[in-house]
């Protein structure tokens, strides 16, 4: 349902945030890339853009461990960090400017 990247230098980690599940968090020194595929795939099945999460500090705080799974509740990161920049295609029913 979303990503979340940190952005501190040389941090190459990231959370896969799945929706009624935990969380994933990874490493990956082609993030970027990996995104990108995600980023595509997500809109082909969708027809929206995945949200990415620009974090300017650690992850570890901003994803939904094991344990709170039967709760319901998603560990999201605020909507401040939600990045309009990682956004790659144009989603039906946007004007096109």
């Amino acid at each position: 349902m979303a990503l979340s990247k940190s952005t501190l230098e040389n941090r190459f980690e990231f959370v896969v945030h799945v929706q009624h599940e935990y969380d994933y968090r990874f490493k990956c020194d082609v993030r970027e890339e990996l995104f990108d595929c995600l980023k595509q795939i997500f809109f082909l099945k969708t027809g929206k853009n995945l949200p990415v999460y620009c974090i300017p500090e650690k992850l570890k705080s901003y994803e939904t461990g094991k344990s709170a799974t039967g709760s319901g509740l998603q560990n999201l990161p605020d909507r401040k960090y939600l990045s309009e920049e990682e956004n790659l295609y144009h989603e039906h029913g946007e004007s096109g400017n």
